[in-house]
């Protein structure tokens, strides 16, 4: 966003005029509201059903962790992730449609995200765990592990080398 051009011309060695921020999936950057904790987690997202690989990895580590879900987003597929939930999910959940994700983001423990909003909600200081596309997960966000997640673009597609959602928790 707009808070970051000026190390984007910097690094590129360029005038901050030439470069233009776009609209991200979350507006601004997020202060977080407390330290991150794990009692519970969230998945923020479009609720449209080519996303509904996240909400089987939210699932997936919900049931594994014991801990409750909670699904914040808008999208015109709402009614099938609740179906989905309901049919899938034996964890308490919640499916909230609202567009401000980050608001949301900002007190969450734990956040299952891939791609813009996994680097929002690791750079919000949120537990951030990466699920693939074809099922298993990239991994959680750490230190040890940003340059892997970087060089994916916080997404893994078919290149997952963590399979088990208990490894991640």
């Amino acid at each position: 966003g707009e808070r970051y051009r000026s190390g984007v011309a910097a690094e590129f060695a360029i005038s901050v005029d030439r470069v233009r921020a776009l609209p991200n999936a979350i507006d601004n950057l997020i202060d977080a509201t407390s330290p991150a904790g794990t009692a519970d987690i969230l998945l923020p997202s479009r609720l449209a059903n080519d996303k509904v690989w996240l909400l089987d990895a939210a699932i997936d580590l919900a049931t594994t962790s014991s801990r409750p879900l909670r699904v914040v987003g808008s999208g015109l597929h709402a009614d099938d992730w609740r179906a989905r939930l309901e049919q899938s999910c034996p964890q308490p959940w919640t499916l909230t449609e609202i567009a401000d994700l980050g608001s949301h983001i900002a007190g969450a423990d734990v956040v299952v995200a891939a791609g813009l909003v996994a680097m929002e909600a690791a750079a919000a200081a949120r537990r951030v765990v990466v699920p693939d596309k074809a099922g298993g997960w990239l991994g959680a966000v750490t230190t040890s592990a940003m340059g892997q997640m970087r060089e994916s673009n916080f997404a893994a597609w078919g290149s997952t080398p963590i399979t088990d959602a208990s490894s991640v928790w």
